[in-house]
């Protein structure tokens, strides 16, 4: 009887040992074709929150409610994975619920603060919305964050600016308390807006 139960221990150890190793083999498989492949990356690991976000991408151009409820999925699965929220917003505004999407969008700039996604999409409707400071507090953080987007945000600056001269008078109060790109405004400034844009900033 002792023999019995030993071997069904070892038995049931060996059985153990290779699910675990199967997880392990399926979860970096996954991994591997996570981004250039996702729906077989999703037969080895449905629960690959990179899989399932790169899916929401490819559905979202086609089929935005379907790439919702695969972010929705992500939420569920992973939910400190805050950059599904962008998807779900982006998803919202292809079908037109843009109220719904702009609380979405600042969930996820909440969430997720490197999302430049979320970020430039809330500043671009901020600016629209003629609601400069939270734009422009948009704008600070995404300065901040992503280097690469520095020259586009400077000539945005610049061209609103020279457009709106409420907007000008509120950018020349914003960066006289924020001085990380004062500077680096300026000289855009000068160097393509008219003199009296400079003079109201």
């Amino acid at each position: 009887m002792k023999r019995v139960l030993h071997l069904m221990l070892r038995v049931l150890m060996l059985a153990i040992a290779i699910f675990a190793l199967y997880r392990v083999l399926a979860t970096r498989v996954s991994d591997s074709l996570a981004h250039d492949d996702p729906q077989r990356a999703l037969q080895w690991d449905r629960r690959n929150p990179d899989a399932l976000l790169a899916l929401a991408e490819i559905q979202l151009p086609t089929a935005p409610d379907k790439a919702a409820r695969t972010a929705r999925e992500v939420l569920a699965k992973a939910p400190l994975r805050a950059d599904a929220f962008g998807f779900i917003a982006q998803a919202l505004v292809m079908t037109g619920d843009v109220a719904r999407a702009r609380d979405i969008f600042a969930i996820a700039s909440r969430r997720a603060p490197r999302d430049t996604l979320a970020r430039a999409w809330l500043i671009d409707d901020q600016i629209q919305q003629s609601d400069f400071p939270a734009a422009l507090r948009n704008i600070d953080v995404l300065y901040r964050i992503a280097p690469k987007l520095r020259p586009t945000l400077l000539t945005l600056l610049s061209g609103k600016a020279s457009q709106d001269s409420v907007f000008a008078k509120q950018l020349g109060t914003f960066i006289a308390d924020t001085p990380t790109w004062r500077v680096d405004l300026l000289n855009e400034l000068l160097a393509r807006a008219d003199i009296d844009t400079v003079d109201r900033v």
